[in-house]
């Protein structure tokens, strides 16, 4: 029986973390696995199971509300509702968790899905904002 893995992520193909997806996700179709991998990052993807759950035009608009009124992640709820709906749809063995911060998902709304479901998860930290609760970098003082 085939494994089912789903990424999620900032970005696919770009900076680290997009690097580190692409490369999991490439050896897991490799090795006859199902994969699939959701990113934030409105650039065009030539795979069929690769998705952006974004659009420009949201990704933007977020951005600027953002700047407005502040509050990170609301903004981000029907990206995140779109993903839901994908991982209901894929039905994975296994979410990986990559970078969920700076206006990725609404993280809140996603972990409560997560949490009553009966996925196995894995985090992979990149950076320290699941340390410092807001910011990417850590710097010892």
């Amino acid at each position: 029986m085939k494994m089912k893995v789903l990424q999620i992520g900032l970005s696919y193909k770009q900076y680290a973390q997009g690097a580190i997806t692409e490369a999991i996700h490439k050896k897991l179709l490799k090795i006859g696995e199902d994969s699939m991998v959701c990113y934030v990052e409105p650039i065009k993807i030539k795979d069929r199971n690769v998705f952006c759950i974004e659009t420009k035009l949201e990704n933007i608009t977020k951005r600027v509300l953002r700047r407005f009124f502040g509050k990170h992640s609301i903004w981000a709820r029907l990206s995140t509702i779109r993903l839901i709906r994908r991982i209901k749809r894929f039905k994975p063995d296994i979410v990986q968790i990559h970078n969920i911060h700076h206006l990725t998902v609404d993280y809140k709304y996603l972990y409560r899905y997560l949490a009553t479901s009966d996925l196995k998860i894995v985090i992979t930290l990149h950076d320290m904002w699941y340390f410092t609760g807001g910011c990417y970098h850590f710097y010892d003082i």
